[in-house]
């Protein structure tokens, strides 16, 4: 039975690479994009930039199952659709997203109980992050910003981790868009929010602190006046993955617990 599931594998989104790779699949994959690569670790056969996926080369592979994210691959998918091949388009955008991707990827693959047992492990630790941050004293007031220019609200899985880990989501009322064009914001709306702490994630840039430091107003954030700026990788955090509930989790815990004590 095992044998009718897919063999061959190419994964263009980095959060289905983790998820194959946690799933002990990882040797099915016969092609990936750069970023999704990274994920699933050394030896992996890279055949695109996440963005810039070549039809002739995925078909090529053969692949019994495409991966891919969102807009960035929703064409190339239909394509390869209409070409016969089985593709999966993800669009997961929350926590329970993220568990809904992982048992998929799990069930196309024939290893559902693998991916069940990878989502108890993340629910229950997950469950315990929250049962330990609810015990704070205090909940600080969160912002994090996935680009600067202009200033973008982090995607809404983002807001959720940020709860869990014991703070409060500056921006909980963007928690269902889709577009990032739907969180976007004016330096002015973060002053009014004056969060105690902010977090910058910026994908495919470095951190620009003095530049943070010179936005109009910005100087009265409780966030700036006490020094609590911080940074997280954007590949880890902004990964609607396991990355975002591990790694992801684990720094803005850290970062909660700094800005209570």
């Amino acid at each position: 039975m095992h044998s009718e599931y897919p063999k061959r594998v190419v994964c263009l989104a980095p959060d289905a690479a983790e998820t194959v790779r946690l799933l002990g699949a990882a040797d099915r994959v016969v092609g990936a994009s750069d970023v999704a690569a990274k994920a699933l670790g050394d030896g992996a056969n890279v055949v695109a930039g996440f963005d810039d996926a070549d039809f002739g080369e995925i078909r090529k592979l053969n692949p019994d199952v495409v991966f891919g994210y969102g807009d960035a691959h929703a064409e190339l998918l239909a394509d390869l659709a209409r070409a016969g091949f089985e593709t999966h388009v993800f669009n997961q955008r929350s926590v329970v997203g993220v568990f809904r991707q992982i048992l998929l990827v799990g069930g196309m693959l024939g290893l559902e109980a693998d991916a069940q047992a990878l989502v108890s492990v993340l629910e229950r630790r997950m469950m315990g992050i929250a049962e330990k941050s609810a015990k704070l004293p205090t909940h600080p007031n969160v912002f994090v910003e996935e680009w600067d220019d202009p200033i973008i609200v982090a995607e809404p899985w983002v807001g959720e981790l940020v709860e869990i880990a014991g703070g409060k989501d500056a921006f909980n009322r963007f928690r269902h868009t889709v577009d990032p064009s739907e969180r976007v914001v004016e330096t002015k709306d973060v002053v009014e929010e004056n969060p105690d702490v902010v977090v910058v994630a910026w994908r495919g840039k470095p951190y620009d602190g003095a530049a943070i430091q010179r936005r109009e107003g910005w100087g009265e954030i409780e966030a700036i006046k006490r020094g609590r700026v911080f940074e997280i990788d954007a590949d880890t955090l902004l990964q609607p993955g396991p990355a975002a509930l591990n790694q992801g989790l684990a720094a803005l815990v850290e970062i909660v617990e700094k800005s209570v004590t």
